[in-house]
Formats: C-alpha cells, sequence, structure tokens
C-alpha cells in the first residue's frame, strides 16, 4: 500500500487522553498518520484539555509535536462548530446561515495557520438534506450544489495560508461517493475519501440491508460470500474513481464489536485494501467500552480489535508514503483537481 494513507483515529474527548506512548504505538504499528477529530467552539475558547492545558497549546505541544518527532503525519477533522457533529449545524454551516460558514472556514484557516498540518477534512460527513432543517427547501441537487461552493470557498481559503495542505472532502451527503466524479473540485490538493463500516443491526439480530449486501452475511456466518460481496461493493467505488486518476482513501473504517463475526470484517477489509493499493484509517483510538469501535480496554491495552490494527497495518514492508500535492497532481487533460469525499457506501440512511 504506497503512496497513501495507513493510521488511526482519534476523538479528542472520547478518549484515551494522548500520551506519547499512543504515538510510540501508532509508529511501531507503521503507521503513516494520525486523524484527529475537533471541535471549532472548543479551538475558539481555548478551553483546558485535560492535564495538557489550554487546547490550542496542548495540540501544538502534544499532538502536533509527537507526531513530528516520529515522522507521522497529521490530518484535523472538524466535527462542527459549536457541536460534536450535530446535523442542522453542519447544514447551517454549508448555507452560511447567519454567517456560520464563513465564521467557520475563518477557524479552519487559524487551525492551519497555527499548528500546519498535513491535511484537514473540510467538514466531516456532510449530511443529505432531507435529514436536515432545510428538507423541502433546497432539492438534493441545489444541496450538493450549495455544498460544493462551500467547499471551494473553504479550500481557496486554506491554500493561501498553506499552499501543501491536503483538504478532505465529503460529498452531500457523505455517503454517496460518485456525486463528484462528475462535478470534481478544480484544485490539486484534494483528495478523495469514503467511510466504511460494519455497524448495523436491528434488536432482533437483523442487519440493516442498506449499508451492503455483505453486511448481514457477516452477521449471519456467510463469511466467503460476505468478503466477496464487500470487495465488489468497494470497487464499485474504488475503480471508478482509479480511472478518473482521483486519488481515494477509506477516512473511517471500522466495526461494532457487539456484532458477529466484526473481526473477521475488519481483516478482510484490511486484506482487500492492500491488494487494491487502497489507503486506510482505523476508527477509532478509543476504549471499548464504552464506544464498541475502540481499539482499547479500560485499561488503555490494545484489545482485540487493536490487535489486529497492529498486526494489519505492521504488515508493511516500511512506512507508506502518504499522498501529497506532488504526487496527486492529475493531467490538466484529464482532470483539473480531485476531490475526498466521505460516505458509508450505499447506505441509505444516517448512522448518526
Amino acid at each position: 500500500m504506497s503512496s497513501k494513507w495507513l493510521g488511526v483515529d482519534h476523538e479528542s474527548y472520547w478518549g484515551p487522553p494522548i500520551t506519547e506512548a499512543l504515538f510510540d504505538l501508532v509508529q511501531s504499528a507503521k503507521a503513516n498518520c494520525f486523524r484527529e477529530h475537533t471541535q471549532i467552539q472548543l479551538w475558539l475558547t481555548n478551553e483546558d484539555y485535560f492535564a495538557h492545558g489550554k487546547y490550542q497549546d496542548a495540540l501544538k505541544n502534544t499532538l502536533m509535536a509527537w507526531t513530528k518527532a516520529r515522522n507521522i503525519h497529521v490530518i484535523l477533522a472538524p466535527m462542527g462548530y459549536f457541536t460534536w457533529g450535530d446535523r442542522n449545524e453542519k447544514a447551517s454551516i454549508i448555507v452560511n446561515e447567519n454567517g456560520l460558514g464563513d465564521l467557520y472556514i475563518d477557524a479552519l484557516v487559524d487551525m492551519v495557520r497555527k499548528l500546519s498540518p498535513s491535511a484537514i477534512h473540510i467538514l466531516n460527513e456532510a449530511p443529505a438534506v432531507g435529514y436536515t432543517q432545510f428538507s423541502g427547501v433546497y432539492t438534493p441537487a441545489q444541496w450538493f450544489s450549495l455544498y460544493r461552493d462551500f467547499v471551494v470557498k473553504a479550500v481557496n481559503r486554506l491554500v493561501a495560508v498553506k499552499p501543501d495542505i491536503l483538504c478532505h472532502v465529503g460529498s452531500a451527503p457523505y455517503y454517496e461517493p460518485l456525486l463528484l466524479l462528475d462535478n470534481p473540485i478544480p484544485r490539486n490538493n484534494i483528495v478523495y475519501v469514503i467511510h466504511t463500516y460494519y455497524f448495523d443491526y436491528y434488536s432482533n439480530g437483523a442487519v440493516n440491508a442498506d449499508s451492503g449486501s455483505w453486511s448481514p452475511r457477516y452477521y449471519n456466518g456467510d463469511l466467503i460470500q460476505a468478503k466477496l460481496d464487500l470487495e465488489a461493493d468497494l470497487l464499485s467505488v474504488v475503480s471508478r474513481f482509479k480511472a478518473a486518476n482521483l486519488p481515494l482513501v477509506i477516512e473511517e473504517a471500522g466495526a461494532k464489536s457487539t456484532l458477529p463475526n466484526y473481526l473477521v470484517f475488519m481483516y478482510d477489509l484490511y486484506d482487500i485494501c492492500r491488494r487494491h493499493t487502497l489507503g486506510i484509517i482505523h476508527h477509532s483510538f478509543t476504549t471499548d467500552p464504552p464506544i464498541p469501535f475502540g481499539l482499547f480496554n479500560q485499561q488503555y491495552q490494545l484489545n482485540d480489535m487493536g490487535n489486529l490494527w497492529f498486526a494489519e497495518s505492521s504488515k508493511e514492508p516500511s512506512t507508506p508514503t502518504p499522498p501529497t500535492v506532488s504526487n496527486i497532481l492529475l493531467p490538466l487533460a484529464v482532470l483539473t483537481g480531485a476531490i475526498i469525499i466521505g460516505l458509508v457506501l450505499k447506505r441509505k440512511g444516517e448512522k448518526k
């Protein structure tokens, strides 16, 4: 898996608190990136961050310093402005309601200027208009156009501050990755992303089939066909992005530890990514419980999921080369730019 991200995802207030030992672990796993979820209001108010001091200084003196010392790239992933991912707030950001979109972009620029990360996700998991307060106000096509305009504005501001910044950009809705193939962002610092999870089930034990035909197969133990379906589902997107010379990475990948065969799913996903040179970032560097995607137990030791992540990451022959502006430049005759799209493949609803 060369020229791509390989790493892990961390959520600031859902733990564990970052320590140097965590980054030693990431380095030992031969990962090359650390994706940190942030919140704009937390950044602006500069509250205390655990025992690390004020939030802005804490990120600079811990996250940025410790990753730099280990040659690990940081991807910032803001979740929202006042919240940690409320759909209606994200919608207000997209349409710049009461100037919230401009304030949000101002904060992104401030983060990049002060921290100088390798990459930043413009807006994590943009919602479908039908799940927001603007349902019935905009059509899906109008919604996508508004979102794309917002993305272009943000990218232009960020590049002016840091020309080599990579911008992770999702579609709107984030689980429809193919929308941007015909409408790519005309910039050469964009990377497309998808989010892929095995997380759906009903109280009676059924898995939500809308998340892919592979999901109920993993649940019911039809594991050979499950992997075939998973690979076909991924390649229905991956192959089209490759054909268009668009960089693509699975920016969030995970499985609920409460579901049958969750480790088999993650093992299969890593194998598929390796064979198709697709980058993958594991969600998340948290404890299980309470977060059923977490890589640690409550004693901050790697659990079964964590050991699988470490083993699969360590299979790399050497530290993978992350995407850069220079190695994602595309011939202008093919495309003038590229984008990141956040999604859950073929999902018809929201997971949050």
